[in-house]
């Protein structure tokens, strides 16, 4: 069914962030040790124009971001585009270096992360100038797929949350796709949501020990959707409630001995394979997905709205990884949120500035008036971990590393996404 969508324009670009075999070996986040460079990482930029409206969504295939308020602010004076209608997500692929942010999360290699920062920004603005420059008439279509090859990570044993695969635990297996295309027919984009942690070769020792910088999972899907498009479409990668979910197959991973006991082993290049299978896979739901969806048979509307809440925050622990079976949470400062709410036609995308779990996510889904809900994390900022009550029963990393007082981050934003829904439709709250 073809739609006639008055006005409606979309524009895409990616560009490499390229890095100089000089910048190793590089100590990051906590230490993460790098080495050298597998493949490149990219920012993709999609920019949407409607007759009343416009709005920017960015994929960086990064780990986190540095303050969104100055990058807002700079992307909004170069293009034109309102800072609450600017969305800057990563792909929390945790084999890039990093780009320092407003907690300081224990970079080594301080003067390094700085000058990686500049060629992030560098290669942002080149992306944003293109997409915007190469807007044209588009149509858009939504549907959803399942695809398996993501877990629950929390494993309970003797009622504590442990840090290794539970393939019982709860985890969302739904592959959202958007399709952007020409009047003509011909794809320009696609924009795919999943709840996955990018770990597939997260600390597995490669060249000389460490780590070598790559898309992982979430970059290998996308350039696997271009490839296959022959590089005349641009993927952008979004990761879901992806809190407690990680690859099904990872590199450097945990096994059970048989015998109550627990270790790790490390497939090193081998887990390359387990990379490239995981990633066609979810890139073959992708496109099948997409080759029989329907486009939106009325006019495109596009709207979007930001707001900052204040949240009941705790303390975290400087230990999560050896929590004492006692330990109690303490309440700290109230945190401030900052909550995205960008609609398309019928399709709401919430983007949440940090890591809930996934019943979190499924929680949202069901909780807003509208029937098409994608949840993002990892946009527009970095606040760790948004974990439900199991995690706090249970001691799970994801809790006891949290900024959110128990409860307090799961209400927040769905309180505040269903205001802001409600607040770009007219409707009365019920």
């Amino acid at each position: 069914m073809h739609s006639k969508k008055k006005g409606f324009k979309v524009g895409v670009s990616k560009k490499a962030i390229h890095i100089p075999d000089g910048f190793f070996p590089y100590r990051s986040f906590r230490g993460r040790y790098f080495t050298g460079l597998h493949d490149d990482i990219y920012v993709r930029c999609l920019f949407m124009e409607s007759e009343e409206d416009r709005a920017l969504l960015l994929s960086m295939e990064l780990g986190d971001l540095g303050e969104i308020d100055i990058w807002q602010n700079k992307i909004s004076r170069m293009s034109g585009v309102p800072e609450d209608h600017i969305f800057l997500t990563v792909t929390h692929n945790h084999a890039a270096p990093h780009v320092s942010d407003d907690y300081n999360q224990d970079v080594v290699d301080r003067e390094k992360t700085e000058e990686f920062g500049t060629w992030v920004w560098k290669v942002t603005e080149e992306a944003v100038r293109e997409a915007v420059n190469r807007v044209r008439p588009a149509r858009m279509g939504f549907d959803t797929g399942s695809c398996d090859i993501n877990v629950n990570r929390n494993y309970i044993r003797d009622g504590r949350s442990i840090m290794a695969p539970n393939p019982h635990g709860i985890s969302d297996k739904t592959v959202a796709v958007m399709k952007f295309e020409d009047l003509d027919g011909g794809p320009i984009a696609y924009l795919l949501n999943y709840a996955v942690h990018g770990v597939v070769m997260f600390d597995s020792k490669l060249k000389d020990g460490g780590m070598l910088v790559s898309g992982d999972l979430p970059g290998e899907t996308c350039r696997i959707i271009e490839k296959r498009n022959d590089e005349k479409v641009v993927a952008l990668f979004t990761s879901g409630a992806a809190g407690d979910q990680i690859p099904r197959y990872m590199s450097h991973r945990t096994v059970h001995d048989g015998k109550g006991g627990m270790s790790r082993i490390d497939a090193r290049e081998a887990g390359w394979v387990l990379l490239q299978v995981q990633a066609e896979n979810l890139a073959d739901e992708v496109l099948r997905v997409a080759e029989t969806m329907d486009l939106f048979p009325f006019e495109m509307v596009l709207k979007a709205a930001q707001k900052k809440y204040r949240v009941p925050g705790q303390k975290k622990t400087e230990n999560p990884m050896n929590v004492p079976k006692d330990y109690r949470f303490e309440d700290d400062e109230p945190v401030s949120m900052p909550l995205g709410v960008l609609m398309l036609g019928p399709v709401v995308l919430v983007c949440v500035p940090g890591e809930p779990v996934c019943s979190i996510g499924l929680d949202m889904k069901k909780a807003l008036p509208l029937r098409h809900v994608i949840v993002i994390s990892h946009c527009n900022g970095s606040l760790s971990y948004i974990s439900d009550d199991s995690g706090y029963e249970h001691l799970a990393f994801e809790a006891v590393v949290s900024h959110f007082k128990r409860g307090c981050g799961r209400q927040a934003i769905i309180d505040g996404a269903n205001e802001m829904v409600h607040l770009l439709t007219g409707e009365k709250r019920g």
